[in-house]
């Protein structure tokens, strides 16, 4: 018998957060948005996904620690985390490959290099479903960022969102190849009476649907998106040719929200977004979940925002405030 697929996460347990509270959310398949006041730790749960799903940094300070940490995919299985919180280190990873072993809570990648083994158990992690994580905040460039892949960087990325869009469009290469394979592909197949413009929607309906979607935000400014003479993202305004390093805040963030989703082409895919609105005009805020799941029909948004204009349109239910699902350990 076959194993269901992992498609999105269905129920996130978090234990002694900054030792004193217990989470338990249980998710929606489709969109999730969590919200509360500033320092209720909206971040911090979303932070905390991010790092079992990626192996990546797990906590940022010492005081964001937590006991356990459970995610419970559609298919029942689950990556647990145990820490042991006065010393901050994890203790074991789901039923504790090597679990005597003492990894740094703070670099979950260091797993692999002690271990040997993959982070988290390999018949969840080969099958995970596409993990992206949006960061839209714009800053300048720090040191941290300086890497041999920033050195490469045209001289027009100056903020970290800059950056954030420039790696992007790295991949979107990447994907309007595979496209192109794709669609070589099916007129090979199509021995027969071959219909090459039904197959070209087929393959390119979702980049399309992504052109006609940004060109409708941008409407009012009237730039248009097409592609340079390298094939990467450019706009016209006029006579004048822009690159994405030129827009404003706001057309840059919600530029790189829809190009990361358009990337994962339509695959099971979780999206983790801090506080997606910023910088968002009221109109753009309220057909952002609509505009993500059409550009990719199985995608599970985890957002966190104080922005009623995210989700006016149809998607308060799936709203959960934070103060609902957290409460005091017992020692308290």
């Amino acid at each position: 018998m076959q194993e269901t697929q992992i498609t999105h996460i269905q129920k996130i347990e978090i234990k002694g957060l900054w030792s004193k509270y217990n989470i338990e959310w249980e998710l929606h398949p489709e969109v999730n948005i969590l919200a509360g006041a500033n320092g209720t730790g909206k971040s911090t749960v979303l932070k905390l996904i991010a790092g079992v799903l990626t192996g990546g940094r797990f906590a940022k300070k010492v005081e964001e620690q937590i006991e356990k940490i459970e995610i419970t995919f559609n298919n029942g299985k689950t990556i647990r985390v145990s820490i042991d919180i006065t010393s901050n280190w994890i203790k074991s990873v789901d039923v504790g490959p090597r679990a005597n072993e003492k990894i740094p809570v703070f670099d979950l990648t260091d797993w692999e290099k002690t271990t040997g083994q993959s982070w988290g158990p390999l018949d969840i992690r080969n099958n995970l479903p596409i993990v992206s994580i949006v960061s839209t905040f714009d800053e300048p460039i720090r040191e941290l960022y300086k890497t041999i892949e920033f050195q490469a960087a045209p001289k027009e990325v100056e903020t970290y969102l800059d950056f954030l869009i420039y790696q992007t469009q790295r991949a979107y290469l990447s994907y309007q190849i595979d496209l192109g394979k794709k669609f070589e592909r099916a007129i090979l197949n199509e021995k027969e009476s071959t219909d090459a413009k039904r197959l070209r929607e087929t393959i390119y309906g979702k980049k399309d649907l992504f052109y006609q979607t940004v060109n409708e935000l941008f409407q009012e400014t009237g730039k248009t998106i097409e592609s340079d003479k390298q094939n990467e993202i450019a706009f016209r305004q006029g006579s004048q040719v822009l690159t994405p390093y030129q827009l404003s805040s706001g057309e840059k963030q919600v530029l790189l929200i829809l190009l990361t989703v358009l990337i994962q082409d339509n695959q099971p895919a979780i999206l983790l977004m801090d506080e997606p609105e910023i910088s968002l005009h009221v109109e753009w805020q309220n057909r952002l979940l609509d505009d993500l799941r059409q550009l990719n029909n199985h995608l599970q948004i985890i957002a966190a925002t104080h922005s009623p204009g995210l989700i006016m349109l149809g998607w308060g239910d799936n709203v959960t405030q934070i103060e609902k699902i957290i409460e005091l350990t017992k020692h308290q």
